[in-house]
């Protein structure tokens, strides 16, 4: 919880109001889809996917009692690195953009991220298991940022990020 934002774990009932959001093709373009949800079913079939399980931590972000985004972290793939991997992601309504909404949110899930995971290694000993159970050096998290999404990128800069690398993508900017 934030100084005005709460966050819960993702659930079906949240699927009427996720659904206004992932139809929002300002907010979906800059998504790995690129596209509208476009149906009711296929918002419910992602919000199944993204619910709360040991590698994946989406929070639906509220301000008050509306859902105004999703924020959340997943375990992600390393082919290169001991490190452990999360990617973050998050989206926001149009209506919320520019009030530092998706800036607090990512400040409050990271902050929360680094609480979850000391549990997690007190609970394991110390460090993180890999794939085969080895112990990891290291957790990082990073983000995927179109270079066209300017919003996006002052986020990510404001919560602390850098970029590593750059990749070419689509001839959209995305």
């Amino acid at each position: 919880q934030t100084a005005r934002l709460s966050f819960t774990p993702v659930s079906l009932s949240d699927t009427v109001a996720l659904h206004e959001l992932r139809t929002e093709p300002e907010v979906m373009k800059w998504t790995r889809q690129k596209r509208p949800d476009t149906c009711l079913q296929e918002t419910e079939d992602w919000i199944r996917k993204a619910m709360p399980l040991t590698d994946s931590m989406h929070h639906s972000t509220k301000q008050k009692d509306r859902i105004v985004g999703i924020v959340g972290i997943r375990e992600s793939e390393s082919l290169f690195s001991k490190a452990k991997l999360y990617e973050l992601g998050y989206m926001f309504v149009p209506g919320v953009w520019g009030r530092g909404y998706a800036s607090e949110s990512v400040k409050g899930i990271l902050g929360w991220w680094v609480e979850h995971l000391r549990e997690l290694n007190a609970l394991e000993g110390s460090g993180s298991k890999g794939k085969e159970g080895e112990v990891v050096d290291e957790e990082r998290v990073y983000a995927i940022v179109a270079k066209a999404n300017g919003g996006s990128m002052r986020v990510m800069e404001k919560a602390g990020f850098w970029k590593t690398n750059e990749e070419v993508g689509s001839d959209d900017g995305s």
